[in-house]
């Protein structure tokens, strides 16, 4: 594509790095020179058109907080052609803040950081905790995918961290808090009431809750103790007003909107604004109680900037809230922008180092996976049902990618990704058996169009046959003592977010999951079960599991 990208009249060749946070352009200003990964073309904007409430500088009883959470993709997301968010674009929203009201801004942090994504698949959130200290974040609050990688993973990661984590209700074995983390964090602030020239100081003071996060952890949940947030959040919010005389209290929350307002309401006057995350939605209610609650839409594709307005005695007065929108329209900070780049690289070198082997070839023809078993979809479909403890695990044939035989011998992270590039997730439901037929039976409909619907399983076994009419082709699903599933049973079932979504299921019970954002990669699954395997190799042989009735009598013809 070309865009005059330096502002001399001329369209200059621009190049935009795929997922990747890669830009460049030839400058015809610069004798066409090549600025890539870091040249893109920017909007022709002073700071002061940046700054959130207007321009110049603060007024001097104006409190800034700047909210995000649930942050995954460290560089965006695509979406629809466009880059929305990104940790290098946020930096530079928060640095024009700090420059516009130096003594009084706060960038907070409300949960959901460590996982998932393809670089926490690799580096376990080091690359999350390493961005947000060159952000210097003023504080962070816990969320479900912090505990992803296990307690002793989120030790580490908040021992390299420069900014608090803070935590009143979850608790180690013994009954401390987590270790590193914090209660609160109480910082004096500098401010001037309206109409007077009198500097005054005012206490700021922060605390961090969460819903029980082991609902939805896969790993340690008996090394985890929980209170209840609400209690304890009166209990904290009272401490601050009474003891530490806090003129300012905000609450960081990590739990549903609706309780985000049951806190507000019994709350009262004893905090001023609830900052929340876990639900991937923009949000800002003043209506449940005295303390309003923002939210943002997840990788940072919605930021909050709040304001709070202090009164002469240095409590909040009132509360203002501006969204902002993030795209790759939006000036960036480069340094923050260089530092993902390298995580990337990072990235792209640690997913070609070898996780294990394979005893057999792997078979990824597009037309077996999705008409018949095949050794790699009973892996698929065992290492997800194995990691995340279920009755059953089903993969549609249409997630297996590749269309070819990948060959036995050494696996890289790089190659298992090769089977399935796309990043869906696995979610957890209660099924009962005559729901697990009909929604085989379904899958079968386009069998004979190789359409991807074709049900690769673990926990069960299943015959059909392809030559009877639609609605008929499923003979019989059975466990694999081959006793036939029962239409009133009850199962857990594990499968993709797209299966899950493009079916009449969609509402069914969650199993080991609050929310669908609980879901993590299929790849972490596939990860899992080649690294176990070690020197043994995985073994991804046919064993029986499906059978095609057509073909076992064309055989015996």
């Amino acid at each position: 594509m070309y865009r005059d990208c330096d502002g001399d009249g001329i369209l200059d060749p621009y190049c935009i790095g795929g997922q990747l946070l890669r830009f460049g352009y030839l400058s015809s200003k610069d004798g066409c020179k090549n600025n890539w990964p870091n040249g893109i073309c920017r909007r022709g904007r002073g700071p002061k058109h940046d700054v959130a409430m207007g321009n110049g500088k603060a007024a001097g009883n104006e409190i800034t907080v700047i909210h995000f959470n649930d942050v995954y993709e460290v560089a965006g997301v695509l979406e629809g052609g466009v880059r929305r968010g990104g940790m290098s674009r946020a930096m530079h929203v928060i640095d024009e803040e700090r420059k516009r009201n130096p003594d009084r801004t706060f960038a907070v942090f409300a949960g959901d950081l460590l996982s998932p994504s393809a670089l926490s698949g690799l580096f376990e959130g080091a690359q999350m905790v390493d961005i947000l200290n060159y952000l210097q974040l003023d504080a962070a609050s816990l969320g479900n995918h912090e505990f992803d990688f296990g307690v002793d993973t989120l030790k580490k990661r908040i021992g390299e961290s420069k900014f608090p984590w803070l935590n009143i209700n979850l608790f180690d074995e013994n009954g401390n808090l987590l270790p590193g983390t914090k209660k609160r964090l109480i910082r004096e602030i500098p401010f001037t009431p309206m109409w007077s020239d009198e500097e005054k100081k005012a206490r700021v003071c922060l605390f961090g809750s969460a819903y029980d996060v082991r609902e939805t952890m896969l790993k340690d949940k008996h090394r985890v103790k929980h209170s209840d947030a609400i209690n304890s959040s009166l209990e904290e919010a009272k401490f601050l007003r009474e003891n530490e005389k806090c003129d300012i209290v905000l609450a960081l929350s990590h739990q549903f909107s609706r309780e985000d307002c049951i806190l507000s309401k019994a709350m009262g006057d004893k905090v001023d604004l609830i900052l929340g995350g876990h639900d991937h939605s923009t949000e800002l209610n003043t209506v449940c109680g005295n303390a309003p609650y923002a939210k943002s839409d997840s990788d940072l594709k919605t930021q909050w900037i709040m304001t709070l307005w202090l009164d002469e005695n240095g409590r909040v007065n009132s509360v203002d809230g501006r969204i902002i929108s993030l795209t790759d329209q939006d000036p960036f900070d480069t340094g923050l922008h260089d530092k993902v780049v390298d995580w990337e690289t990072k990235g792209e070198e640690e997913m070609g180092k070898l996780i294990g082997c394979s005893k057999l070839d792997m078979d990824a023809v597009a037309t077996h996976v999705r008409q018949s078993e095949t050794g790699l979809g009973d892996f698929f479909t065992d290492a997800v049902r194995s990691f995340h403890k279920t009755d059953v695990a089903m993969i549609n044939g249409g997630t297996i990618r590749g269309n070819k035989v990948f060959d036995k011998g050494d696996l890289s992270k790089k190659t298992v990704t090769e089977m399935h590039p796309f990043g869906n997730t696995i979610v957890k439901v209660y099924m009962k058996g005559s729901e697990l037929k009909h929604y085989i039976e379904k899958q079968l409909d386009c069998w004979k169009d190789s359409c991807g619907n074709f049900v690769q399983i673990s926990g069960l076994k299943y015959t059909f046959n392809s030559n009877e009419p639609q609605g008929k082709r499923l003979k019989e699903l059975t466990r694999p003592n081959s006793k036939p599933v029962k239409d009133d049973e009850s199962f857990t079932v594990a499968l993709s977010n797209y299966m899950l979504g493009n079916s009449p299921y969609k509402h069914n019970k969650l199993y080991n999951m609050v929310t669908m954002n609980d879901a993590v990669p299929i790849v972490d699954a596939l990860f899992a079960a080649v690294k176990k395997a070690g020197s043994d190799c995985i073994n991804p042989a046919k064993d029986g599991r499906i059978k095609n009735a057509a073909e076992a009598a064309e055989t015996t013809v």
